[in-house]
């Protein structure tokens, strides 16, 4: 469920957020440690997230300092928070953007070698090995 949640977030970005919203309600009951999913946190502060920007622009908000202008704006803004100190206490850290381009080079390089490495009739072998 939560890996349909990020493949629709992908496809059709938050929309209303309804159907994320329900996958991750779903998902969170088999999860032993439902308060520990960080998974469901990232993809309702995802949510969050955008609702807060749908709510500031509707107000004209510009800026944060403004929020008491918006009671729902604020209320929307300490779920946030909220939810970003329990990330913080489940040791979620975002990985480093130097890192994480590493990574990415490095799966694009074995990609390139597994390309290069294998010709088309093992390519059609292996696709046709799995009946």
């Amino acid at each position: 469920m939560m890996d349909l949640a990020y493949g629709y977030l992908r496809k059709h970005g938050v929309a209303d957020g309804t159907f994320i919203s329900e996958c991750v309600q779903d998902a969170i009951q088999y999860f032993p440690a439902k308060v520990g999913n960080v998974q469901g946190w990232l993809l309702r502060n995802t949510l969050l997230t955008s609702k807060l920007h749908r709510i500031l622009e509707k107000d004209g908000i510009r800026d944060l300092k403004d929020l008491d202008k918006s009671p729902e704006a604020k209320e929307v803004y300490n779920q946030l928070v909220a939810i970003n100190q329990l990330l913080d206490e489940l040791g979620y850290e975002e990985l480093p953007t130097e890192m994480y381009q590493q990574i990415i080079q490095q799966q694009d390089a074995k990609g390139k070698r597994q390309k290069e490495t294998t010709d088309t009739k093992t390519k059609r072998n292996l696709f046709t090995s799995y009946k």
